[in-house]
């Protein structure tokens, strides 16, 4: 029961704060997993059950459709990103003799080596597109 009322307190001052940004500065965050923390430019609408890491930089009249999910990354401004885009996944080392990620196994914090991707401005990404690590669309 604890569980219930704290998800319910932590979905409350989520859309509380994300008022606070729409009348600021006209942003539509409609996704409880988009974060505050992230860097939203004017304009800016990210769709429902759209996952928006703290280290992304989205800039003005920008919109990110339905169910994408954005890591490290730098996002110019009227970019159209459609439902179902992947920016800068996990991925696994390739240059070791397994792609497990050991270091939790010793206690080690987990070591996040994805480049960041940089979309610059005026760019469209069409639905379930993935893109990688350390790629620079102009």
């Amino acid at each position: 029961m604890g569980y219930i009322v704290k998800a319910i307190k932590n979905r409350i001052r989520f859309f509380i704060k994300a008022r606070g940004l729409a009348k600021r500065s006209h942003i539509k965050l409609r996704s409880h997993r988009a974060s505050l923390k992230a860097s939203y430019g004017k304009y800016v609408s990210v769709g429902r059950h759209s996952v928006i890491a703290d280290d992304v930089v989205i800039g003005d009249h920008s919109y990110i459709n339905e169910g994408s999910t954005v890591e490290n990354a730098v996002i110019g401004k009227y970019c159209s990103i459609s439902s179902g885009v992947r920016i800068n996944p996990g991925e696994h080392h390739l240059d070791r003799i397994t792609t497990y990620p050991v270091e939790h196994l010793f206690g080690l914090p987990e070591v996040n080596f994805n480049k960041k991707v940089i979309i610059e401005n005026d760019v469209l990404i069409s639905i379930n597109a993935i893109i990688r690590g350390g790629s620079i669309y102009p």
